[in-house]
């Protein structure tokens, strides 16, 4: 890939499988209240939504959509205090496309190399799988990842525009 960021020697990464999925739960409700607040501000159609969203809910659709993919959780933590300060998921299929499932840094542990580091990782795992093409998604009102992941080699294909149906 074509990032720049250095993998800061004060952050030890450990890969895990499906089954210890859960360890990533405290981070991820830290994204899900990120996604939250941009929703409020730059994507209000969504915020009902994101709001009654549950990690067991985003577990089980991450499990359920890769049960037939490899699925990789590479989990950042500070050396020193042992605290989880970022995650990736990623998952793939040889001569198909690898997928960044989801991705996420502390936010005081964010523009040190942290995020970079989980997403080349997880970019030469998928390497490694045989992918063919790696996507990720971006929630639409978390705009201001877009350079980041270009830094990375990730360049918009699509917008995808949802509207929602009223439930019964």
């Amino acid at each position: 890939m074509q990032g720049q960021d250095a993998c800061p020697e004060d952050i030890l990464y450990t890969v895990h499988d499906r089954d210890e999925i859960d360890a990533i739960e405290p981070l991820w409700y830290l994204l899900s209240a990120h996604h939250r607040e941009e929703a409020r501000s730059n994507a209000r159609a969504f915020v009902e939504e994101m709001e009654a969203r549950s990690f067991a809910a985003r577990r089980d659709e991450l499990l359920g959509k890769n049960r037939d993919r490899a699925l990789r959780i590479e989990i950042a933590r500070d050396r020193a205090s042992g605290r989880a300060v970022g995650y990736c998921v990623a998952s793939g299929v040889s001569g198909g496309h690898g997928e960044v499932e989801s991705i996420f840094v502390d936010e005081a542990y964010r523009n040190r190399g942290v995020g970079g580091a989980l997403l080349e990782h997880a970019a030469a795992w998928m390497d490694g799988l045989g992918t063919v093409e790696q996507i990720l998604s971006v929630f639409s009102g978390n705009g201001s990842v877009l350079p980041f992941y270009a830094r990375h080699g990730f360049s918009p294909r699509f917008v995808v525009l949802v509207r929602r149906v009223p439930g019964p």
